[in-house]
């Protein structure tokens, strides 16, 4: 009877650990895909998708906006803050970047687009897979990446901080749940 509990047990902790292997780390606070190409799907700090996804953000002057730095594919450096590693060799649809200082927004580029994230409180380092960031082609599949820019901008509002939005767990859903449960359950009872 033991076996194939433990069997079973088994079982669960490796689909767990692989759903978990296929997260963006860390999550970024907001995100936003902009699929499609040409001269308004660059990347640019003059793009008018990127600037407003900065404005949407409420906290940042988004004609602050300024590019830090940017690593192009198959390069894993340009000689400044951003270090770019790929999965199994460049191009690649997945790997990981690290900065020598902390910043907020990234923008991932390849052929179906770009993705806009913000860190609040800034980053140094993160995974990225363009299959999760939503940079897929007409038939679903993930595309290599062509680039990958960090940049900064300064706050609308220097002495009110963005703060970021304290999640409610899942737990807490799970617990309100069950006691709408149990409520629905003792009324039907005293009906009867």
């Amino acid at each position: 009877m033991r076996k194939p509990i433990l069997a079973v047990l088994a079982m669960i902790f490796a689909a767990a650990t692989s759903v978990s292997a296929a997260t963006l780390t860390p999550t970024p606070t907001a995100s936003q895909t902009f699929l499609g190409n040409g001269p308004n799907f660059n990347d640019s700090a003059t793009n008018s998708f990127l600037l407003a996804f900065v404005d949407s953000l409420g906290s940042y002057n988004s004609s602050t906006l300024t590019l830090l730095d940017r690593v192009n594919s198959p390069l894993t450096s340009e000689g400044g803050i951003l270090t770019v590693a790929y999965t199994g060799g460049a191009p690649s649809t997945m790997g990981s970047w690290t900065t020598t200082a902390p910043v907020e927004f990234v923008v991932y580029k390849n052929g179906a687009g770009f993705a806009a994230n913000y860190f609040s409180g800034g980053i140094t380092s993160a995974t990225w897979d363009t299959g999760l960031l939503g940079l897929v082609n007409k038939h679903g599949q993930a595309q290599d990446i062509s680039h990958i820019s960090v940049y900064s901008a300064q706050l609308a509002n220097p002495s009110n901080p963005p703060t970021s939005p304290v999640p409610l767990p899942a737990a807490g859903l799970l617990l309100v749940g069950g006691l709408g449960g149990l409520i629905g359950i003792g009324r039907l009872r005293r009906r009867r």
